[in-house]
């Protein structure tokens, strides 16, 4: 169970990061998958903490609701693109 939970944590933060990164350097990306994928990145934060067992380090949980804030900033910084997008006819 411990191999396979960091293999796949491992493959949620990698593939997660490189659709934020792509969408981010590419103008016609598709910013729906960004979304979802920055939403994934942000429950895996989320359940990092329990995972690993660090719920009494206060310095990962710091850590943890940092990142955690700014994915809700890129989260949101996606909405408004998104919305400020012309829509195709």
């Amino acid at each position: 169970l411990g191999a396979t939970l960091l293999f796949l944590s491992m493959l949620v933060q990698t593939v997660g990061s490189l659709v934020v990164l792509h969408a981010a350097l590419v103008p016609s990306a598709k910013l729906g998958l960004a979304k979802r994928a920055t939403w994934s990145l942000l429950a895996f934060t989320i359940v990092q903490p329990f995972m690993y067992g660090e719920l009494t380090n206060i310095d990962f949980l710091c850590r943890s609701l940092t990142l955690a804030g700014g994915l809700l900033l890129c989260t949101f910084a996606q909405s408004k693109q998104l919305a400020s997008r012309p829509r195709a006819s």
